[in-house]
């Protein structure tokens, strides 16, 4: 049994997931994706196309994307590989602005072979054309791999069959957080959060990690701060990453004086360092769209706090599990934020959350989890559909 994923690009959270996918003895999966960075997303080493399996090498032969307009994208390869390959099943990327997708799909259906897409079906948020395009493109497929619940919900909704619906979720560097988290030293942990909180060395912690842009909107992180220490509820918070955000939040943080209880520490991408961050936290604060984030948090048991507008939430947001593994807010409501901070950190504390945070990730946000969802629904398709 073979299987042709096409992807956009190769992303690099995605290695530990494709490099499980090409050992697969049964069925085999050869990826086809672009080796070049898109939207900052960094990719997977190129060598690793060349390398061996067995050495952590995958199946990955290059394709280039066109962006035309800066929204419309068309996929190099694509006819060649739908009309020539001799796949069993083709799983493109589930985005319905990928037009090479549109034309592949129509190869496959007119030689019968077998597609499923692999994305996040539909937000729910979608104008009347942008919905009606969806609904076409998400009825093409014969299965589709989702990315949460309520994916699979909503297209439940569209009269799309539940059993051809699969939840794979997603998953970061999942070995090596679960190597790192088991040999943390508790002593590493306090020494950095003395090193970077010297004057208040005591108070809990709050964490934010990824890009400073606008649209993550951390000046809410900052303003529900100061709502704190005004309540006497003192808190200590790193930020952690760079862009273009960063001189504004300083001086916001200056203005409202709690210079003294924030460290802007940079943009980090060692895991071990970041491991340290986020468990020294007593919870990650995401007050726009929380994405991975969630993810590289709760593997290291700690909670997570992002808005509750789920039609504009990444498929993450589902991590969140009120009162279990986090805590929701209402969008843009600082008071409302400041509130559940409050709850979290005071009243409940971390390690009323922490071990539902880790089980969490054990159990479904990982690569093992995922590559039986890939392997179900390879099954599903080779089986049931006919």
């Amino acid at each position: 049994m073979t299987v042709a994923i096409i992807d956009g690009i190769a992303a690099h959270y995605r290695l530990s997931l494709f490099q499980k996918l090409s050992i697969q003895q049964e069925i085999e999966y050869h990826l086809f994706a672009s080796k070049e960075t898109f939207l900052g997303i960094k990719t997977i080493d190129p060598y690793l196309a060349s390398a061996e399996i067995s050495d952590g090498g995958i199946r990955w032969t290059f394709i280039d994307n066109i962006v035309i307009f800066n929204r419309i994208i068309w996929q190099n390869n694509v006819l060649n590989i739908t009309s020539k390959g001799n796949f069993d099943v083709y799983l493109f990327i589930g985005e319905s602005n990928v037009i090479s997708t549109w034309i592949g799909v129509i190869i496959c259906k007119l030689r019968r072979k077998k597609i499923a897409f692999w994305g996040h079906g539909t937000y729910g948020n979608e104008k009347f054309v942008k919905k009606l395009i969806r609904q076409m493109f998400n009825k093409l497929p014969d299965s589709y791999l989702l990315y949460n619940e309520r994916a699979k919900y909503l297209l439940k909704e569209e009269g799309i069959k539940e059993e051809s619906l699969f939840v794979v979720y997603n998953s970061l560097n999942y070995d090596v957080h679960v190597n790192i988290r088991n040999y943390l030293e508790k002593n590493e942990i306090s020494s950095l959060k003395r090193r970077l909180f010297p004057l208040n060395f005591d108070l809990p912690v709050l964490v934010f990690i990824g890009r400073l842009t606008p649209e993550k909107k951390i000046e809410q992180l900052v303003e529900s701060v100061e709502l704190l220490h005004r309540k006497g509820k003192k808190v200590n918070c790193i930020i952690i990453g760079s862009g273009d955000m960063e001189d504004i939040l300083r001086k916001l943080v200056s203005s409202l004086d709690l210079e003294e209880y924030f460290s802007f520490y940079g943009a980090c991408y060692e895991e071990k360092e970041n491991a340290l961050l986020l468990s020294m936290a007593d919870c990650c604060i995401s007050p726009g769209n929380v994405g991975l984030t969630a993810i590289h948090s709760l593997s290291f048991g700690t909670p997570v706090i992002t808005h509750n507008d789920l039609p504009n939430q990444m498929p993450e947001v589902s991590s969140i599990i009120e009162g279990l593994t986090g805590e929701l807010f209402d969008r843009n409501c600082v008071n409302d934020l400041a509130e559940k901070i409050e709850k979290l950190v005071f009243i409940k504390g971390k390690n009323h959350y922490s071990d539902h945070c880790i089980k969490l990730i054990d159990n479904y946000y990982n690569p093992y989890y995922q590559v039986k969802v890939f392997n179900m629904m390879v099954d599903y398709l080779t089986v049931k559909v006919s």
